[in-house]
């Protein structure tokens, strides 16, 4: 099975420096006998930048994201650098060693990231779970909380807590908070997902005004390519193949004549991507 994906945007902005790059990224993951392998041996994405993972479930999108998100620890990582000035540093070595300090200090200054199933804390109010990324940086801006949640349509629901909201009241809080600190790269993981039309196009809206207004990299994952597409996200290229009990995914940086392939069957993984 061969889908083709037509670009819909630049593949890049060659005037703006990198907010990523990432070489030689591999992550290992068993389920009993099930093995997954992700590769990521040539990715980047520069400031102000839109680029989308696509694929069916089970190719490693979610993985691929935990990654970049400091999350999932690698096996190996030649490179990882986040922000393109010369004072950036390549995290590489406090990714292989687990630096969790460091990780969690660079997540909390760079790092927006929109879990699957949001990912609130439940015993905070939305306004609460929104504003912790600016109370992590030990700042204020509640003139910012109340935009976000008035662009979402969930101010009505800041004093709630995440038990007595929708799910996709749920997901708006959680994209909000994803922006409030206008961090340097934004991850999405299907964050429109359990959004209807309006909203997700609301959702989808707010990302590329961040990324315009402030220079934002967004990765969405998303199966939804006509959405990314309309939207002006260029898909990574991938390739995904299963043997026996072992499932390879690989994602990377096209180069403009390169297609965007997804090439092998559809796979099934303990953990749905």
């Amino acid at each position: 099975m061969t889908t083709i994906l037509p670009p819909s945007a630049p593949p890049s902005r060659p005037d703006t420096p990198p907010a990523l790059r990432v070489e030689g990224l591999r992550v290992r993951k068993q389920t009993g006998h099930s093995i997954f392998l992700l590769d990521v041996p040539d990715l980047e994405i520069g400031q102000g930048e839109r680029r989308a993972l696509v694929g069916p479930s089970g190719c490693g999108k979610s993985t691929v994201l935990d990654a970049l998100g400091l999350i999932e620890p690698p096996l190996s990582c030649h490179r990882f650098v986040l922000g393109g000035d010369d004072a950036s540093r390549d995290l590489a070595p406090d990714l292989l060693r687990r630096d969790e300090t460091m990780l969690a200090a660079v997540r909390a200054h760079c790092l927006g990231y929109v879990l699957q199933r949001g990912g609130l804390l439940p015993f905070l109010t939305a306004r609460a779970n929104i504003a912790l990324p600016l109370r992590l940086l030990r700042r204020e801006d509640p003139d910012r909380v109340e935009h976000l949640a008035e662009t979402l349509g969930v101010r009505h629901r800041l004093e709630a807590h995440p038990r007595d909201l929708s799910i996709g009241e749920r997901q708006r809080v959680a994209v909000a908070r994803a922006l409030v600190a206008r961090p340097l790269l934004v991850l999405a993981d299907e964050p429109t997902a359990a959004l209807d039309p309006e909203n997700g196009d609301a959702v989808m809206r707010l990302l590329l005004d961040l990324s315009d207004a402030t220079g934002t990299a967004v990765i969405v994952a998303s199966h939804d390519t006509g959405l990314l597409g309309r939207f002006g996200f260029l898909p990574y290229a991938h390739h995904c193949t299963a043997a026996g009990d072992t499932t390879t995914a690989c994602f990377w940086s096209a180069r403009p004549a390169d297609p965007f392939v997804q090439t092998g069957p559809p796979v099934a993984m303990a953990r749905p991507s």
